[in-house]
Order: C-alpha cells, then structure tokens, then sequence
C-alpha cells in the first residue's frame, strides 16, 4: 500500500525533528552583550572602593537600546590593601532613577552572587592584582528600552585599612553615584566604572521549533480552506 504526505506536512515534520534533535545540544544561538562600558583593561584607573566593609557603595547607570533580559554581568576590579582574598561575597543591584536623576534608594532587583563566580587574574599596566569577574544571574532581569537603570556592585571582603575591594574606572569623569549606607540617598559622584551587560541565551532549537509549529499552523489553515 503507497501513501502519498503533502509537501508542507512533510517539511514541518522533518523540521520539527531537527528541533527535538538539537534540543540535546548546546545553545546555538550565543548570548548577545547589550550593554559594554570601558570593558577595558589597559584603560585602567582606581577610584575608591566599593565594599560593604568599608561603608562605601559605587553604582553606574546604563540603558539598553532594545527590550531585553540581563543574564549575566562581567566587571573590572581591584583589592586595594594588594592581599587577594580567597573568596568574594559580591552583592549586584538595579535602582531605577528618580526626579534628581540619581539612584532610588532602595533597589527594585538584587541578588548575593556571593562567590559564585569567575574571577581571572588581568594583566593590566597601570596597577597590579587587577581582577575581572563574570556572574550569571539565578534568574533574567528584565530590561526596557530607554529607560535609564543604575548598576551597583559592592564586594564585602575588608575595610578600608586591609583588603577593600575597588571596582575598575576607566576614567575618573562621568555620571555616577556614591554612598555609605543602604538607607541614605545616593548622591553625585564622578567616574565611569567598567562592566559589561549581556542577556539571556535563547536555545537555537527553540527557533527551529518555532518555525516548525509556524508552519504547521499554516498547512492546517491552507487545507482549511481548501
């Protein structure tokens, strides 16, 4: 007995089981950086610390020119005292803006990435022990075009007289904030700290999947009309 499959039935098949396949595989599709700031080692400065330790908290605002959902955040930084300690206890923050264009004083989004991260020593010619971090997030953020955001990252690993940790500054001008304490207002500050925004992969076999369905859903409606 000969069975005869329509031509675009048979290719929604044959793609929708190039999707299951790949759905075993890695991401095809690579997480794209949607924000970058002065991600530059050999363009290095040092501007005060960023840790909990020694009552000083940095952020750096940013926006994002389409919709998107932050993954993962990649960072410069230093130990100012030159001891590297064994283990970070990182804290990163988003604070929306408010009417002083400043950081609200309370986050809308945080996460302890404590010592869950990559941390890789950087050679660097204007200072020692500089340091670069990767973090990818529990969970994606969601980001929207436009809209001005504030990044903050504090280390809690010394105080001022021993191992504080600095974040990066790839020039000592430009928009930032500064403060000692979680319940005080932030105010103006000068540098432009380093850091990196990327968002959340999305699997490549989900596309083939997707276009899959989409054709499925295309030959049920031609045969409809048929």
């Amino acid at each position: 007995m000969t069975y005869s499959i329509d031509k675009t039935i048979a290719k929604t098949i044959l793609t929708l089981a190039l999707g299951f396949s790949l759905l075993s595989l890695p991401s095809m599709a690579s997480a794209a950086i949607i924000f970058s700031q002065g991600f530059n080692p050999s363009s290095f400065t040092g501007n005060g610390s960023s840790d909990f330790g020694s009552n000083n908290q940095k952020a750096d605002n940013f926006t994002v020119q389409q919709d998107s959902i932050l993954g993962s955040v990649s960072w410069l930084g230093l130990y100012h005292g030159g001891a590297t300690p064994s283990a970070d206890n990182f804290t990163l923050r988003l604070f929306q803006s408010n009417a002083s264009n400043l950081p609200n004083t309370t986050f809308f989004w945080s996460e302890n990435v404590s010592n869950l991260i990559t941390r890789t020593a950087t050679p660097s010619t204007t200072f020692a022990g500089l340091f670069t971090y990767e973090a990818t997030l529990s969970a994606g953020v969601s980001l929207t075009a436009g809209t001005t955001y504030w990044l903050s990252i504090v280390n809690n690993v010394g105080t001022s007289n021993l191992n504080d940790w600095g974040w990066a500054a790839s020039s000592l001008t430009g928009s930032a904030a500064s403060r000692s304490f979680d319940t005080e207002s932030w105010v103006n500050s000068n540098g432009t700290y380093q850091f990196q925004l990327t968002s959340v992969p999305v699997p490549g076999a989900i596309w083939f999947l997707g276009s899959g369905l989409l054709g499925l859903v295309f030959s049920k409606r031609k045969r409809a009309m048929n």
